[in-house]
């Protein structure tokens, strides 16, 4: 099974977990400094906020959280979709989560990130590395 998932830069973490936790009728799942997430049942949506350095507000990007390993794994090799512009990572740690991604952008630089996350991580990204890995178009021109 999916669930749809969007991700928001916001100005002000507190702020907008304060709106977001009235607007939803529920405190968020999890709660960091920089960061907050909401796992809706009805509509199932995973909706993700945080307050990234050189990010402007808005919409950072969209997705599915798979809930089975093997769906996301068809999913992300299915031959369709191989010609698409498309990203993997594997055992990477954002949004302090440990997760498998495939990240496909639209003609229009819209990302789209499909992930199934293996575990929870102590931190918003891997120690080492250097920069956020989303969304796609901040971080490609060579790279990968």
């Amino acid at each position: 099974m999916r669930r749809l998932h969007v991700h928001s830069h916001v100005t002000d973490v507190e702020a907008s977990v304060a709106y977001y936790t009235r607007f939803f009728g529920k405190s968020p799942d999890v709660l960091k400094h920089d960061y907050a997430k909401w796992l809706l049942d009805d509509p199932r949506v995973n909706f993700a906020i945080s307050n990234e350095a050189g990010h402007e507000a808005g919409i950072a990007h969209l997705g599915f959280q798979f809930d089975d390993k093997e769906d996301f794994e068809t999913f992300r090799r299915e031959p369709d979709r191989a010609p698409l512009d498309r990203e993997n990572e594997n055992n990477t740690v954002c949004c302090y989560a440990n997760s498998d991604k495939a990240w496909f952008t639209d003609p229009d630089n819209m990302d789209w990130e499909t992930f199934f996350t293996i575990a929870a991580a102590e931190t918003y990204r891997g120690a080492d590395e250097q920069e956020l890995r989303m969304p796609m178009t901040t971080h490609r021109g060579g790279a990968e």
